[in-house]
């Protein structure tokens, strides 16, 4: 909602804080009774200015936003909006009466170009995880979690209440998580990389590289 038309694993200009409302029985048991999107920020209280304070510190140091992301964003989104128009994309189409062996290599170029792109998200997404670990403040993470089979129980929510939500709309965001990309590590992607390589090596006539073990 705040970044209309934005596409997918862009970088972040907008957070939110939320506020969990729970209440404990008399067995200490955790009930949640309610989530607020806009939590009150009032500090009649010290304590109320001492924790909510914190909360904030703590929320703008850890997601690292910086004053020119915003003209960064709007920058990219207009290059990239002048591109699809005049066509400039990376990728050239093919003509009707394309051979079989143009084919094979626009087809293996752009399945290039779509590892190398699934790569630099993974990359950064390291790199952003990396950052929050060492900024953590008084947060701590809950997802993702380090136990893999939460880990999938809570895919399988998400994935689901994102399929609920987004029926019907939004196709592109819906691309995305399905991409079967989406779930693959970084050492996975680079052996695909090696993989078009060969292949195109083969394609192009040259002699073929037997793939050498992954350190």
């Amino acid at each position: 909602m705040c970044r209309p038309g934005q596409q997918p694993g862009s970088n972040s200009v907008c957070f939110e804080v939320l506020g969990f409302d729970i209440i404990l029985d008399r067995k200490l048991k955790p009930w949640l009774l309610e989530i607020n999107r806009a939590p009150s920020f009032g500090t009649d209280q010290k304590i109320d200015y001492d924790v909510k304070k914190g909360v904030l510190l703590n929320a703008l140091k850890l997601l690292n936003i910086r004053a020119s992301d915003k003209k960064k964003n709007l920058a990219k989104q207009k290059a990239e909006a002048q591109k699809r128009l005049y066509g400039q994309g990376s990728m050239k189409r093919l003509s009707p009466g394309s051979s079989d062996w143009e084919k094979q290599r626009h087809t293996l170029e752009r399945r290039k170009e779509e590892l190398k792109e699934r790569l630099a998200q993974v990359r950064k997404q390291i790199s952003k995880e990396e950052y929050e670990n060492r900024h953590m403040g008084n947060y701590r993470r809950i997802y993702p979690p380090e136990d893999k089979l939460l880990l999938e129980k809570y895919e399988g929510l998400l994935s689901t209440a994102f399929q609920t939500f987004l029926a019907g709309r939004a196709a592109s965001l819906q691309r995305e998580m399905n991409n079967p990309l989406k779930r693959m590590k970084e050492e996975d992607i680079l052996d695909l990389l090696e993989q078009c390589e060969i292949d195109d090596e083969k394609l192009s006539g040259k002699s073929t590289r037997h793939r050498e073990p992954r350190v």
